[in-house]
């Protein structure tokens, strides 16, 4: 999965985020937001269909690695809720009411993205490395990998030791520099290349 399960993603030390299957579900998350405590002007509804563009205005000035899995999700017709805390413990609360709301987990989110992408990378994996899971797995770490903000756009040898650094086990394969290509490929088509908008 891309991040650790639950309803809501942290964005930066003080932002949260969470996909709703409608508007009206993400109005509702809205509320539930306000009533937790976040002022009114510190959140964000973005409806279904909004674009990838928006999310580089989004509260916080952190860039998160979750943004190409949220503009995903619009681009599929759902709709994200933003928020920023004044702090850690206002973010917990946050968190906890947009999973009360019930945002999308975003293991499940990752997975299914990850589903639509799948069944056109699978030949570069084999190429790389071999059927194996551990082939898939490190293939798709580095495709993900070349998401991030801090990624974006920039070839495996300048990013390989954070690369090897997050993901200590697949980072040095093979199968990871194959997908950390083939993901720059996928973000350069999706206009997420560089100098696109702060999300991919």
């Amino acid at each position: 999965m891309c991040r650790p399960p639950g309803g809501a993603t942290v964005l930066s030390m003080e932002s949260v985020g969470g996909i709703f299957g409608s508007l009206e579900a993400a109005d509702r998350a809205r509320r539930m937001l306000v009533e937790s405590g976040l002022a009114p002007n510190r959140i964000v509804v973005l409806p279904p269909g909004t674009s990838a563009a928006a999310l580089g205005g989004l509260p916080g000035h952190d860039v998160d690695d979750d943004r190409f899995l949220f503009a995903h999700a619009l681009d599929l017709g759902a709709a994200v809720v933003m928020a920023l805390a004044d702090d850690p413990e206002q973010a917990a609360v946050a968190r906890a009411a947009l999973a009360d709301a019930e945002a999308e987990p975003m293991d499940e989110v990752c997975a299914r993205w990850w589903r639509s992408v799948r069944a056109g990378e699978e030949r570069f994996w084999r190429d790389a490395g071999d059927a194996t899971e551990f082939a898939e797995e490190a293939f798709r770490q580095g495709f993900i990998a070349a998401q991030r903000p801090s990624s974006r756009g920039r070839p495996y040898t300048e990013v390989m030791e954070d690369a090897q650094h997050r993901s200590p086990w697949t980072g040095a394969s093979e199968a990871f520099r194959a997908g950390y290509e083939r993901g720059r490929t996928w973000a350069e088509a999706h206009g997420r290349g560089r100098g696109a908008p702060a999300h991919a």
